[in-house]
């Protein structure tokens, strides 16, 4: 394409602007070469040009369920014991059929991630009824110390 063809286009984009969004352009244009501006900063933020930054970060709201609950005035309901044992039990069942699993992996077998597995795991732990092996990201979980150590080994050798 020829600079003569790029520059009509460029002109033809020009006119179809709003005053605002040339303003805010023309800010923009002013700031990055390092030139000061003779538009002023209120009439250049008054109408933000779709896919050009102005800056600043958007702000993404995570939904949660406690926030849900909140939002309508409600909280979110509290497992009963029975609940909280058998949800236990389903942890349990997983980690003794499969020795040495992720808590990622743990998860998915039972159908739940975040806190309520990191509470089960851990109260699974305090009652010796299952052993952790590695740190972080190498943490593996299974009915005796030993698997356990040998399935975060064998997670770092395969990460190397």
């Amino acid at each position: 394409m020829s600079t003569v063809s790029q520059t009509g286009i460029i002109a033809t984009m020009m006119r179809k602007l709003a005053d605002e969004e040339l303003a805010q352009i023309a800010l923009q244009s002013a700031y990055f070469n390092g030139v000061g501006s003779s538009v002023p900063r209120a009439a250049a933020k008054a109408a933000p040009v779709p896919g050009v930054s102005d800056g600043t970060r958007s702000k993404k709201t995570k939904t949660t369920v406690k926030a849900k609950a909140k939002a309508n005035g409600k909280r979110a309901p509290r497992a009963t014991k029975e609940q909280q044992t058998e949800f236990l039990e389903k942890v349990y069942a997983a980690i003794k059929d499969n020795s040495g699993l992720a808590s990622s992996e743990i998860g998915q077998k039972v159908g739940i991630e975040g806190s309520r597995l990191v509470t089960a795991l851990r109260q699974l732990k305090a009652d010796k009824r299952i052993f952790q092996g590695g740190k972080l990201r190498f943490s593996r979980y299974a009915t005796t110390q030993k698997a356990a150590d040998t399935a975060s080994a064998k997670a770092k050798k395969a990460k190397a």
